[in-house]
Protein backbone atom coordinates (compact mmCIF):
# COMPACT_ATOMS: atom_id res chain seq x y z
CA UNK A 1 0.00 0.00 0.00
CA UNK A 2 0.91 3.61 -0.82
CA UNK A 3 0.42 4.80 2.10
CA UNK A 4 3.35 2.87 4.04
CA UNK A 5 5.52 5.49 1.96
CA UNK A 6 3.90 8.03 4.77
CA UNK A 7 5.19 5.27 7.37
CA UNK A 8 9.18 5.11 6.21
CA UNK A 9 8.92 8.78 6.15
CA UNK A 10 8.28 8.79 10.09
CA UNK A 11 10.79 5.82 10.82
CA UNK A 12 13.65 8.34 8.60
CA UNK A 13 12.00 11.30 10.91
CA UNK A 14 12.79 9.52 13.96
CA UNK A 15 16.18 8.11 13.20
CA UNK A 16 17.96 11.85 13.48
CA UNK A 17 16.84 13.29 16.70
CA UNK A 18 19.68 15.53 17.02
CA UNK A 19 19.33 17.11 13.46
CA UNK A 20 20.46 20.64 13.23
CA UNK A 21 18.57 21.93 9.83
CA UNK A 22 16.57 25.08 10.66
CA UNK A 23 12.74 24.48 11.29
CA UNK A 24 9.95 24.04 8.46
CA UNK A 25 7.94 26.62 7.63
CA UNK A 26 4.57 24.62 8.25
CA UNK A 27 1.81 26.06 10.80
CA UNK A 28 2.87 22.88 13.16
CA UNK A 29 6.53 23.64 13.09
CA UNK A 30 6.35 19.54 12.10
CA UNK A 31 6.05 17.51 8.73
CA UNK A 32 2.42 18.75 7.92
CA UNK A 33 0.23 17.95 5.06
CA UNK A 34 -2.87 18.10 4.06
CA UNK A 35 -4.46 14.76 1.90
CA UNK A 36 -7.08 15.68 -0.50
CA UNK A 37 -10.50 13.93 -0.14
CA UNK A 38 -9.03 11.56 1.46
CA UNK A 39 -10.68 8.66 3.92
CA UNK A 40 -9.47 8.83 7.20
CA UNK A 41 -9.78 4.94 7.75
CA UNK A 42 -7.60 4.00 4.81
CA UNK A 43 -5.03 6.39 5.73
CA UNK A 44 -5.15 5.55 9.51
CA UNK A 45 -5.22 1.91 8.68
CA UNK A 46 -2.24 2.04 6.11
CA UNK A 47 -0.49 3.56 8.32
CA UNK A 48 -0.73 1.72 11.08
CA UNK A 49 0.52 -1.58 9.03
CA UNK A 50 2.99 -0.14 7.99
CA UNK A 51 4.25 0.96 11.22
CA UNK A 52 3.73 -2.57 12.75
CA UNK A 53 5.74 -3.85 9.24
CA UNK A 54 8.80 -1.49 10.54
CA UNK A 55 9.00 -2.90 13.71
CA UNK A 56 7.01 0.01 15.92
CA UNK A 57 4.45 -1.09 18.55
CA UNK A 58 1.10 0.73 19.01
CA UNK A 59 0.86 2.55 22.34
CA UNK A 60 -1.79 4.32 21.20
CA UNK A 61 -4.40 4.49 18.74
CA UNK A 62 -7.83 6.68 18.29
CA UNK A 63 -9.75 7.81 15.31
CA UNK A 64 -7.13 11.27 15.00
CA UNK A 65 -3.67 9.95 16.23
CA UNK A 66 -1.63 6.75 16.27
CA UNK A 67 1.43 6.98 18.66
CA UNK A 68 3.87 4.09 18.31
CA UNK A 69 7.72 3.29 19.36
CA UNK A 70 10.32 0.75 18.96
CA UNK A 71 14.03 0.53 20.21
CA UNK A 72 16.18 3.31 18.57
CA UNK A 73 18.78 1.90 16.65
CA UNK A 74 22.51 2.02 17.39
CA UNK A 75 23.49 5.32 16.34
CA UNK A 76 25.59 8.40 18.30
CA UNK A 77 21.99 10.11 19.33
CA UNK A 78 21.22 6.32 20.46
CA UNK A 79 24.19 5.73 22.87
CA UNK A 80 24.36 9.46 24.43
CA UNK A 81 20.91 8.78 25.34
CA UNK A 82 21.14 5.20 27.01
CA UNK A 83 20.54 5.15 30.87
CA UNK A 84 20.81 2.38 33.21
CA UNK A 85 16.35 2.24 32.36
CA UNK A 86 17.51 0.85 28.89
CA UNK A 87 18.02 1.76 25.28
CA UNK A 88 16.54 4.85 23.64
CA UNK A 89 13.32 4.85 21.70
CA UNK A 90 11.69 6.29 18.89
CA UNK A 91 8.34 7.53 19.54
CA UNK A 92 6.23 8.88 16.40
CA UNK A 93 2.85 10.42 17.10
CA UNK A 94 0.81 11.20 14.02
CA UNK A 95 -1.85 13.14 14.30
CA UNK A 96 -5.33 12.98 11.53
CA UNK A 97 -7.48 16.02 11.60
CA UNK A 98 -10.52 15.71 9.28
CA UNK A 99 -10.34 19.29 7.31
CA UNK A 100 -13.86 19.36 5.50
CA UNK A 101 -13.55 16.56 3.01
CA UNK A 102 -9.88 16.65 3.33
CA UNK A 103 -7.27 15.49 6.11
CA UNK A 104 -4.38 17.63 7.44
CA UNK A 105 -1.39 14.67 8.87
CA UNK A 106 0.89 16.00 11.02
CA UNK A 107 3.96 13.62 12.21
CA UNK A 108 5.82 14.46 15.69
CA UNK A 109 8.61 12.53 15.98
CA UNK A 110 11.12 12.23 19.05
CA UNK A 111 13.85 9.91 20.78
CA UNK A 112 13.03 9.16 24.16
CA UNK A 113 14.86 8.12 26.64
CA UNK A 114 14.01 6.37 30.64
CA UNK A 115 10.82 5.11 28.33
CA UNK A 116 7.41 5.10 30.86
CA UNK A 117 9.51 6.02 34.10
CA UNK A 118 9.40 9.29 36.03
CA UNK A 119 12.86 10.13 34.48
CA UNK A 120 11.35 10.00 30.87
CA UNK A 121 13.06 12.25 29.02
CA UNK A 122 12.15 13.30 25.38
CA UNK A 123 14.43 14.52 22.33
CA UNK A 124 12.29 15.95 19.83
CA UNK A 125 13.86 15.11 16.21
CA UNK A 126 13.57 18.95 13.81
CA UNK A 127 12.48 18.30 10.61
CA UNK A 128 13.91 19.36 7.68
CA UNK A 129 12.39 21.34 4.36
CA UNK A 130 13.40 18.25 2.77
CA UNK A 131 11.59 16.17 5.32
CA UNK A 132 8.50 17.78 4.38
CA UNK A 133 8.77 18.16 0.25
CA UNK A 134 9.10 14.00 1.08
CA UNK A 135 5.95 14.28 3.04
CA UNK A 136 3.74 16.52 0.71
CA UNK A 137 5.17 13.81 -2.58
CA UNK A 138 3.76 10.85 -0.22
CA UNK A 139 0.70 12.67 0.62
CA UNK A 140 -0.15 13.12 -3.02
CA UNK A 141 -0.09 9.35 -3.56
CA UNK A 142 -2.26 8.67 -0.33
CA UNK A 143 -4.87 11.23 -2.40
CA UNK A 144 -4.96 8.23 -4.72
CA UNK A 145 -4.35 5.11 -3.11
CA UNK A 146 -7.12 6.76 -0.05
CA UNK A 147 -9.55 8.68 -2.42
CA UNK A 148 -12.65 8.66 -0.99
CA UNK A 149 -15.16 6.54 -3.61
Amino acid sequence: MKVQRLVVLAGVLSLAGCATAPPIQTASGKPDVVIRGADRACVRDGMLNGLLTNGFAVRTANDLQVVVQRPAPPSFAAAMLTTGYGPPEQRVAITMVPTGSDLRVVIDASVVSNSGTAFERVQPYRASAQDQEVFEAMARRAETTCARK
